[in-house]
């Protein structure tokens, strides 16, 4: 189970409950707005199709009423400025959420860009980057909803209409992906791949530890991609919600302390907003549930797996090297170790892992190391990196003044062959290290100005420059 520190289940929880009440109001605010403008015979229109009265539009009246709420919302004309500047403020709204999200998943990642030397200009160009590249494919994503709306209401074939509504979750998530290749294209930069599979792996992780990601100031692109479905989740809130008033007012399951929050007669808009908020709640209470019962069993397996698995000790080499891109593909080879880019067939080594010094340290029974649980929490360039080290063995880290910087091939054996924490979105090292150190650096170097680094997000190793880089740090011993 991962280790997570004071400030960082803080900074977690915080942005947690702030996306929750981030969308929590933005639902509120829209169902708000429409209950204010639409005219009487709309909202009986859906009170009707609420409260099954009326036989016949319980499959035709709730597209033309919601197109209509959606008119209320961001106007009739879409080509006009009223559209767009609404559709900036929801997806201002929109993004805003994302990042609480992002904070509560990755907060080690937040304290990286804030305790970053340039934060402040990141601070500066990150909204600049989120308005350019958020803007305008939310508004097209925009227009293409109203258009599968408007289709909606042209039909009263229940099929159709499903198929229309994840025709538009498909035809959003083609606008969302859109981003990545037309930016690359005006920059110049090198593409993320040839394929939209490529894309996917890039944005659908939350995290700015990806190359998706412009000069380290966020998950700009994923950002971009989540915040295009804001009316497609709308829609699907609106229908989910009117299907739990309707089965509710059938049944009689809503308690009379429900019903005094929410009049279904004379505030039909306001009620389904209710309903959706009580469904974002419930999504939001069962996450923490599942993390940490999928946590639990995790360590327990890990548990069992070391009390019945013998391991043989892997020896490692553990003096410094000077080394070449063939010299590392043949140790890859050599090692089985896993590398994303050079040797994706490794499946790396079955470790032995056993915490140590209070949480401190963590003993690999498989290779005979013992490793920081953690590391530097700043990112340092490779000199402030040695007087790191220096500083522990000073202050006798663990009780023991010999820790060093891990050669190339102690760092790779770290490597896990699948991404660990969340599947598909976590990092390549297993959970019971500190999730801070996605990146470190080694003892081993290229040339005098280059040395060899880890990334634990990636899944692999490179090479960086040793004076202008800036990486983590994590002692072996």
């Amino acid at each position: 189970m991962e280790t997570v520190t004071l400030p960082s289940f803080l900074v977690s929880f915080g942005g947690y409950v702030m996306s929750w009440l981030g969308i929590s109001y933005g639902i509120h605010r829209l169902f708000e707005k429409a209950e204010e403008v639409l005219n009487q015979e709309t909202k009986k229109s859906v009170t009707r199709w609420l409260k099954n009265l009326d036989v016949a539009e319980k499959v035709h009246n709730w597209p033309q009423a919601f197109a209509e709420n959606f008119d209320a919302v961001f106007g009739k004309k879409h080509r006009s400025w009223k559209c767009f500047f609404r559709s900036c403020l929801a997806s201002t709204l929109a993004s805003v959420i994302v990042i609480f999200i992002w904070v509560w998943m990755r907060p080690d990642e937040f304290f990286s860009v804030w305790h970053n030397e340039d934060f402040m200009t990141q601070l500066i160009l990150f909204p600049i980057l989120l308005a350019l590249l958020n803007f305008l494919p939310d508004y097209l994503s925009l227009l293409e909803t109203r258009y599968i709306i408007k289709r909606m209401t042209k039909t009263i074939s229940l099929k159709i209409r499903l198929s229309l509504l994840l025709f538009d979750v498909i035809l959003t998530g083609g606008i969302a992906l859109s981003i990545v290749p037309a930016f690359m294209t005006l920059t110049g930069s090198e593409p993320l791949g040839t394929s939209f599979l490529n894309y996917f792996e890039e944005v659908l992780p939350l995290t700015n530890q990806n190359t998706a990601v412009f000069m380290g100031t966020g998950p700009i692109f994923s950002i971009c991609f989540y915040t295009s479905f804001f009316t497609s989740v709308w829609i699907w809130l609106y229908v989910l919600a009117g299907m739990l008033v309707k089965v509710g007012d059938r049944f009689n399951i809503l308690l009379s302390r429900f019903r005094k929050m929410f009049d279904v007669n004379k505030k039909p808009l306001s009620s389904l907003g209710f309903v959706s908020m009580l469904i974002i709640t419930i999504l939001y209470l069962a996450v923490p549930v599942a993390i940490f019962s999928k946590g639990f069993w995790q360590t327990k397996q890990r548990i069992i797996n070391a009390g019945t698995v013998t391991t043989t000790t892997i020896d490692l080499r553990k003096t410094p090297g000077t080394l070449t891109e063939e010299d590392v593909s043949a140790m890859l080879a050599k090692n089985g170790f896993f590398d994303r880019f050079w040797n994706n067939s490794g499946k790396g080594i079955k470790h032995a892992y056993e915490l140590q010094a209070s949480g401190k340290v963590v003993y690999d029974g498989a290779t005979n190391l013992y490793w920081q649980q953690a590391g530097s929490d700043a990112m340092r360039n490779y000199d402030d990196a040695e007087n790191y080290i220096k500083k522990l063995n000073e202050d006798k880290f663990a009780g023991v003044d010999n820790w060093r910087l891990p050669t190339l091939e102690e760092a790779m054996s770290l490597v896990e062959n699948e991404r660990k924490y969340r599947p598909g979105y976590g990092y390549y090292i297993d959970g019971i290290f500190d999730k801070t150190q996605w990146r470190i650096w080694t003892v081993d170097k290229e040339s005098a100005s280059r040395a060899w680094v880890v990334y634990f997000f990636d899944g692999g190793c490179s090479v960086d420059l040793i004076d202008f880089s800036f990486l983590h740090v994590r002692a072996v011993r």
